[in-house]
């Protein structure tokens, strides 16, 4: 089996060094007790011990769920602590993807072999819009009033620090008038 666990990539070691500085990190992995010593060997072996980079593992074997279960979800959005609102679920499994956003967590889909550091702020706005129903005409997310919303809610306390910051990384580079809301917003604090 091991024979499927080929290493991480050089840039995605480095994106897990960094995100861990920034984040709260958590593994959600199906990965059974046979596989498991190949993969935290893999990690071991880029430098990058799965102790050292996530606060926890969730694997399935232990909890008795698999992802896309709601159950599965459920269990981890407890654990942790914090409202799903202050989380998002990457996963390179539209059907987990769908899983996580059924059980009420924020997720978003990454395709295999694309590039991981790819995946901003932009990403996590979609799947908080997606969550709270604010679509336009033929399903698309509304942007504004989503980065309204959530402006708003960080002021009054509702949303946590790490939504909010991955909001600003995308909104500051996409949008000149929304960038000196933020920016006013920042220097009154």
């Amino acid at each position: 089996m091991s024979h499927i666990l080929v290493g991480i990539e050089p840039y995605k070691v480095e994106l897990l060094k960094e995100l861990s500085g920034k984040y709260d990190l958590y593994m959600l992995s199906n990965n059974n007790a046979i596989c498991l010593p190949f993969s935290s060997r893999m990690f071991d072996d880029a430098g990058i011990p799965l102790k050292d980079i996530f606060i926890k593992c969730f694997f399935s074997f232990e909890m008795k769920a698999l992802k896309p279960s709601k159950a599965f979800y459920q269990a981890v959005i407890q654990e942790i602590g914090l409202q799903p609102e202050q989380m998002l679920f990457i996963d390179d499994s539209q059907r987990n993807v769908d899983g996580s956003i059924e059980a009420g967590l924020p997720a978003v889909y990454y395709e295999p072999g694309t590039d991981l550091s790819a995946l901003e702020g932009y990403e996590v706005l979609e799947a908080i819009g997606r969550k709270r129903g604010m679509l336009i005409s033929g399903g698309e997310v509304n942007h504004k009033r989503c980065a309204d919303m959530l402006l708003d809610e960080f002021r009054a306390s509702k949303i946590g620090k790490i939504v909010f910051e991955r909001f600003c990384e995308v909104f500051i580079a996409r949008s000149s008038s929304l960038k000196n809301k933020l920016e006013l917003h920042k220097n009154k604090k």
